[in-house]
């Protein structure tokens, strides 16, 4: 049985938006949807705005299918008729036993997400209990995040990471080690994009209209991105002088090499730099590759690397005619210690999003899971390239296997495969049948 005090957190959410409701300058407005969702269309300051509100009571607040059908549908709304939106977050991601199909949810949520900030959409997150998995990812796509001190954000979970590395080094039975990590306290010290509010609907109601009040953020631009690179960059500096990551990791890509010499028949040459590899052709120089290899999760500096080398590519070359593909060769992102304390699901919003200018502005970038794929990593890079393709033999995951044993699940044999990833669109066809001529995802 929950007490009272716990059964009072997970209905917070809910009572922010009954306090934003309350302050509406409409007499009653309407809540709908289903599942775990529930939307209300208020008008705050003056302009309509979108609440989306997680019930954690159901299933964890996760995201199914039919929730992100309806986040999906609501962003398209906001875009067209140029609504704020504000999400009220009590969730642990994307539902797991969805499998495949989960991934598939996970891009179109966050390319929709992509597209609406990109074009001018307001949006912020109110985390009042928890934000985990691809849903601290939404909220990291938001200009904004409001947090309460008791509350934790992270793109793995505590126990995940102490499966991950050991109750040495990390151990979620420890509260004060978990809020040391993850809590709002340490969340809005590392990061400008989080603000503090005490843990009562009024607070965060008057932080809402605040945001309101406040003049819009600059319109994501390769110039913005540049700028973020930086601090991420910085912020990486200043996290590991707390604490230094022990592991050394030795990138190997001979995985990517079958796909390699089909992409670049005429020979290539491949470089690594900052933890991912460089592949350029020796005949075509309007195309190069982008090589992630990271069995154990790609992490923050990966990310980042990754993202900087994209947008030195948008300056080095003409957008006509242009093409990257970028492979993949790693079930997620990474759950150690040292890839949340700067907060992940930043580095990896920030990849997303960079990806998904480079496509808007005519470049076509084209996804390759070369061996695994999955978590985190690919719904960055899925949801906003212009292609996603799985080579002979790969398979996406929904999760490491590490996490999954931590849920108590097991995903089977032949999911994750080819046929089924196709089916649910969590690609968009097999390499190398289709890739070289392939049409772009709106």
């Amino acid at each position: 049985m929950r007490s009272p005090e716990a059964h009072a957190k997970a209905a917070c959410a809910a009572s922010v938006m009954e306090a934003l409701a309350a302050c509406a300058s409409v007499a009653s407005p309407a809540v709908f949807g289903c599942g775990d969702l529930r939307f209300s269309l208020l008008t705050l300051e003056g302009r309509p705005a979108l609440c989306v509100c997680f019930h954690y009571e159901e299933r964890q607040g996760s995201i199914g299918t039919l929730e992100a059908k309806q986040i999906v549908a609501a962003l398209e709304q906001a875009r067209s008729d140029r609504w704020a939106v504000v999400f009220l977050m009590e969730t642990s991601g994307i539902r797991v036993t969805d499998g495949t199909a989960g991934i598939a949810s996970l891009r179109r949520i966050l390319r929709e997400a992509q597209d609406a900030r990109i074009d001018g959409v307001r949006m912020l997150a109110v985390v009042s209990k928890s934000a985990f998995g691809g849903a601290s990812m939404l909220a990291a796509l938001c200009e904004h995040r409001l947090i309460q001190p008791g509350s934790l954000f992270a793109m793995s979970g505590p126990r995940l990471i102490t499966q991950t590395v050991g109750p040495r080094r990390f151990d979620a039975a420890e509260p004060a080690s978990v809020r040391a990590l993850m809590g709002g306290d340490a969340r809005a010290t590392t990061s400008d994009g989080f603000q503090l509010v005490e843990p009562n609907p009024d607070a965060c109601r008057e932080a809402v209209l605040d945001w309101l009040r406040a003049p819009p953020p600059d319109r994501v631009s390769p110039a913005t991105l540049r700028a973020a690179g930086v601090t991420l960059k910085q912020r990486l500096r200043d996290c590991e002088a707390v604490l230094a990551s022990p592991d050394a990791r030795h990138q190997s890509f001979a995985s990517h090499h079958d796909v390699l010499q089909a992409l670049f028949p005429e020979g290539h040459t491949l470089r690594e730099s900052h933890g991912i590899g460089i592949a350029t052709s020796d005949a075509q120089p309007a195309h190069r590759a982008l090589v992630l290899s990271a069995p154990r999760g790609v992490d923050a500096h990966q990310a980042l690397a990754l993202a900087g080398e994209l947008l030195h590519c948008a300056d080095a070359t003409a957008l006509a005619g242009h093409r990257i593909s970028v492979l993949v060769d790693s079930p997620g992102h990474a759950s150690t210690p040292e890839d949340e304390r700067p907060v992940l699901s930043e580095f990896l919003a920030h990849l997303a999003i960079t990806v998904r200018v480079q496509h808007r502005q005519g470049r076509r970038i084209d996804v390759i899971v070369t061996g695994m794929g999955g978590g985190g990593i690919q719904g960055a890079l899925g949801s906003g390239a212009t292609s996603v393709a799985m080579a002979r033999g790969s398979r996406l995951v929904v999760l490491p296997p590490a996490a999954m044993r931590v849920l108590h699940k097991a995903q089977g044999d032949e999911e994750g495969n080819i046929a089924e990833a196709l089916e649910t669109a969590a690609i968009d066809f097999p390499f190398p049948e289709r890739c070289a001529t392939a049409g772009s995802i709106q």
